[in-house]
């Protein structure tokens, strides 16, 4: 009874944050089930070692380019600042943080976070469209 398990599409991966990651011996039906270091599951990258470097980086360059093609909305001297900052956190900032709850966050992630912040902030005219610290944080 109950759902059967098939072994050709299944995989398994063990997370430590030991420098060797333990062995994943697992048998279904005197089949090997198949070890991975690392998989997409709905759309995010897990990897053996729990750290998220890579999800991060690209989550950052996603945000930058939605960040890019809004530019013309944020430019534009008649959008009221509310707006502005309405399609920054519809736009760019759901892009950012999605799936961010997964992140195991440690020093470097906190530097990469902060260099992120200062190129999200447009300046035009000399003067910084948001220029509020409170506004720019992830968390």
């Amino acid at each position: 009874m109950g759902l059967p398990l098939n072994v050709k599409k299944t995989d398994c991966m063990a997370i430590s944050k030991k420098s060797s990651n333990p062995k994943c011996n697992l048998v279904s039906k005197g089949e090997q089930i198949k070890e991975v270091t690392k998989f997409k599951y709905l759309g995010y990258l897990i990897t053996s070692d729990g750290r998220c470097t890579s999800e991060i980086s690209k989550r950052i360059a996603m945000a930058k380019d939605k960040f890019q093609k809004m530019k013309p909305i944020l430019a534009n001297r008649n959008t009221g600042m509310t707006t502005k900052i309405r399609v920054i956190k519809t736009y760019v900032w759901s892009v950012l943080l999605y799936a961010s709850e997964c992140w195991t966050i440690n020093k470097e992630i906190e530097e990469k976070k902060t260099i992120s912040n200062k190129d999200v902030v447009y300046q035009k005219n000399d003067e910084d469209i948001m220029d509020r610290k409170s506004q720019m944080n992830w968390f």
